[in-house]
């Protein structure tokens, strides 16, 4: 009785990282920036974790595509 609930104990903590870490992709995330031709306004943008990391995943491409393609016609 007393290794199976030790066995139980040590299954719980190991399940719970996982759980863990889906809840963290769905944890809100709010930033603040300025808002264009104000000096004091600012924009709150609240998004979860994997929504800012697909942001800047595309964002991140973006880039990659602007300057494959400037490369591109540098040398031509």
């Amino acid at each position: 009785m007393l290794l199976s609930a030790a066995f139980l104990i040590g299954l719980q903590s190991a399940v719970a990282p996982t759980a863990s870490k889906a809840d963290d992709a769905e944890k809100m995330i709010c930033k603040r920036s300025k808002v264009t031709g104000s000096l004091v306004r600012k924009q709150r943008d609240c998004r979860t974790k994997a929504q800012w990391a697909a942001i800047a995943d595309a964002a991140r491409e973006d880039g990659e595509n602007m300057r494959a393609f400037r490369g591109a016609d540098r040398y031509n």
